[in-house]
């Protein structure tokens, strides 16, 4: 199985567990306003956004295009 792993810059310590759709591909302002978190496949960008940097492996074939 293909995996693609994004990054997510918090500044909470303890990683955000995902549930189905509430992931965001690329960071806004406004994604934690429909429950989710934002994620990027650039580990740069991701530390951007807080203390820790938590990675996530995400199926392939479970991304919606």
């Amino acid at each position: 199985m293909n995996y693609l792993t994004l990054y997510h810059g918090s500044f909470n310590k303890t990683k955000v567990k995902i549930k189905n759709g509430s992931l965001f591909i690329g960071c806004t302002r406004s994604a934690n306003r429909y429950d989710g978190i934002c994620a990027t496949q650039d580990k740069e960008i991701a530390k951007r956004y807080g203390e820790y940097l938590h990675s996530y492996r995400i199926p392939i074939k479970e991304i919606a295009n």
